[in-house]
């Protein structure tokens, strides 16, 4: 009897113990234009604007689609089409400012601009490249086995991601572009007329506005 008596209680407190805790939320989707999905442990969803995002999610864009996402500590990605961001790792302090802050692109065109954080906090990663920020807005574009970033301002210090030997270079150039694929990090790049155009994608009114331009394609 006694036993049965635990296990009533057992199953009492699993029922109305309710759904596991949501995870903290890391910022949220401020403009979603067209066909854009984030994933986090389950299948992928819709996103919607004003859906919160957590950390480890992915958001993926599909063609003629595009995002603005807004961090906690006011740090913006805008999200171009055809592109995979991995909401990688964000540790905030109680004011919301960010410890770390941590994105992984995986594919396509982005614009990312720095919020209110120690800019030492900020590390983004590409399939090629590690890219650490200095009061920036910088572009980056990934295609074809390279990774193109455009700084528009502050500064910014490129490295190679996974080279067996280090090679960084360090732009301070507003409006240069260093291209990077798996070995190098082609000084050619660092040419003022290289590499995605953010003028051109934006329409008057488009409340994603701010992408880098997607066509043509840098070759």
């Amino acid at each position: 009897m006694r036993k049965m008596q635990l296990s009533l209680l057992f199953l009492a407190a699993i029922c109305f113990a309710g759904p596991p805790a949501r995870a903290e939320p890391i910022g949220a989707a401020v403009a979603v234009e067209r066909d854009v999905t984030h994933a986090g442990a389950g299948a992928a969803v819709k996103l919607a604007e004003g859906d919160r995002l957590s950390q480890e999610e992915v958001v993926t864009t599909q063609k003629a689609s595009s995002a603005k996402l807004k961090f906690l500590d006011d740090t913006q990605l805008f999200i171009g089409p055809a592109s995979t961001v991995k909401l990688d790792r964000f540790v905030y302090n109680p004011d919301k400012s960010v410890q770390a802050l941590s994105l992984d692109l995986v594919r396509g065109g982005f614009r990312f601009v720095t919020g209110k954080s120690d800019h030492k906090a900020y590390v983004i990663t590409t399939p090629e490249a590690t890219i650490g920020v200095r009061g920036t807005v910088i572009g980056i574009f990934i295609t074809r086995g390279k990774t193109l970033v455009k700084l528009k301002e502050g500064g910014v210090t490129v490295c190679l991601r996974r080279a067996a030997r280090s090679q960084c270079a360090a732009m301070e150039q507003l409006e240069s572009t260093v291209e990077v694929t798996a070995t190098r990090i082609s000084e050619a790049g660092l040419r003022r007329d290289r590499g995605p155009d953010f003028s051109i994608w934006c329409s008057a009114g488009k409340a994603t506005c701010g992408l880098p331009a997607l066509t043509p394609a840098p070759k």
